[in-house]
C-alpha cells in the first residue's frame, strides 16, 4: 500500500508543504500549553492536576523533540535560518537543557 493510493499528488504536496507560519504556530502552541499547564498545576495544586500536568508535559516534551527533529531536517520551516534558530534554540530547550544539539547530529542532545 502506498500513500498515493489514498492521496493525489496535489494533496500530498499540500500536506507536506513547509510553512514559516505553521511552524511558528506549532512552536508557539506547544510552549503556550506548557505555560498554561504549569500555571494550572501551581494555582490548583492537588493530585488530579499534578497527574494531569505530568501527562500533558510529557506529551509536549515529546512534541518539542519531534519539532526539533523536523527542524534538523529543514522541514519545519520554509526558511533554513528559522529551522536552525528554532531547532537549535527554542524548541530544544524543552527537551535538551543545554539548549543545543551536537553539531551535525540532529538527534542527539549532550548530557
Amino acid at each position: 500500500m502506498k500513500v498515493t493510493d489514498w492521496l493525489t499528488n496535489e494533496e500530498l504536496r499540500a500536506l507536506t508543504a513547509r510553512s514559516n507560519g505553521k511552524g511558528a504556530a506549532l512552536v508557539l502552541f506547544n510552549w503556550s500549553l506548557i505555560a498554561i499547564t504549569f500555571a494550572a498545576a501551581h494555582w490548583w495544586t492537588n493530585p488530579v492536576t499534578t497527574v494531569a500536568a505530568i501527562v500533558v508535559l510529557g506529551g509536549r516534551q515529546l512534541r518539542l523533540a519531534i519539532l526539533m527533529h523536523e527542524a534538523g531536517h529543514n522541514t519545519l520551516f520554509k526558511s533554513s535560518k528559522l529551522n536552525a534558530l528554532v531547532g537549535q534554540g527554542e524548541a530544544v530547550r524543552g527537551v535538551c537543557p543545554t539548549g543545543r544539539v551536537v553539531a551535525g547530529r540532529t538527534h542527539t542532545c549532550p548530557g
